[in-house]
């Protein structure tokens, strides 16, 4: 999703070059139906954090009682905005379950 359209590849710097790189990969892969709002829905942060880049319930280990043990599989941690892994976390196409699952013991053990 954030891999550069252009060679050599160009960091990203700013909330703003980010969210430029999604929308242009975004119309680059076809995307049509939001392209006119896509830059306004995006959330928007100039506060970047190490963050693990790929929350899920598969990488998470956690105890009897719902206390995170461990965090797996940091391939893709890095810097991000501070919103980075909320979206996904809970997005179903990534592994959440919805309030019955993933998304109550995530809000349980304060991720």
């Amino acid at each position: 999703m954030l891999e550069d359209l252009q060679k050599p590849a160009r960091p990203l710097l700013s909330n703003s070059e980010l969210r430029s790189r999604i929308y242009d990969r975004y119309i680059h892969c076809g995307g049509t139906r939001y392209e006119n709002q896509l830059l306004d829905m995006l959330p928007q942060s100039e506060r970047s954090v190490f963050t693990h880049g790929d929350i899920a319930p598969r990488n998470v280990m956690a105890d009897e009682q719902n206390n995170v043990t461990g965090i797996l599989d940091w391939e893709l941690g890095g810097w991000y905005p501070e919103y980075w892994d909320m979206p996904r976390s809970c997005d179903r196409r990534f592994g959440a379950t919805g309030r019955s699952g993933w998304t109550r013991r995530r809000h349980s053990v304060g991720i």
